[in-house]
């Protein structure tokens, strides 16, 4: 049985999870820096759900993170696919 994204500890678990990265991805725009690598691809497809589902409210600087993924031209073809 899968978690449900209501029960307490998932949603503590998240918490946790988008606290940690937003801190990464600091003033960024990407997780290293000025260059987009793949550990960013790989928080984007992850990140780029929860950003749909509205998940991302309580962290600002995750959603500015996944709107310039979301910008960019191969995010949109790869999307397109």
């Amino acid at each position: 049985m899968r978690d449900n994204p209501l029960d307490t500890p998932s949603r503590d678990r998240f918490a946790q999870a988008a606290t940690v990265a937003e801190r990464a991805i600091g003033i960024g725009p990407w997780l290293l820096g000025e260059d987009l690598t793949v550990a960013d691809i790989m928080c984007l497809s992850i990140l780029s759900g929860a950003h749909s589902y509205e998940l991302l409210t309580d962290w600002p600087g995750l959603q500015a993170y996944v709107e310039r993924g979301e910008a960019r031209p191969a995010f949109a073809a790869s999307r397109a696919r």
